[in-house]
């Protein structure tokens, strides 16, 4: 059944209401209101991934050549969904670049 309302807002509206179906209304209100909490912190959550994000990709761009960041882009691309080994980059790699303006 389709309703142009909530189902819920029609429970005032019909006779002979009961405890149970007014318990119901309840629990959605409470449900909805949850809801809406958990909206804002996960918008408050991706404001600060986006913002940390940022300052890590400045903190990239200062430490790292444009050539380097794009290296590492396209080994990330190539082993998607395989597990990266762990690589010493003072040992090679990204060498004499990666700590060139190390605050």
């Amino acid at each position: 059944m389709k309703t142009e309302n909530p189902i819920e807002k029609l429970i005032a509206h019909l006779p002979e209401i009961g405890d149970p179906l007014l318990l119901n209304v309840s629990k959605i209100d409470r449900l909805k209101g949850q809801i809406e909490e958990v909206e804002k912190e996960l918008f408050a959550l991706k404001t600060t991934l986006e913002v940390d994000r940022a300052k890590l990709t400045n903190r990239l761009l200062r430490n790292y050549t444009e050539s380097e960041i794009e290296t590492a882009d396209v080994i990330c691309t190539q082993r998607a969904g395989q597990r990266a080994p762990i690589r010493d980059f003072t040992q090679g790699g990204f060498t004499g670049q990666a700590v060139k303006n190390q605050p």
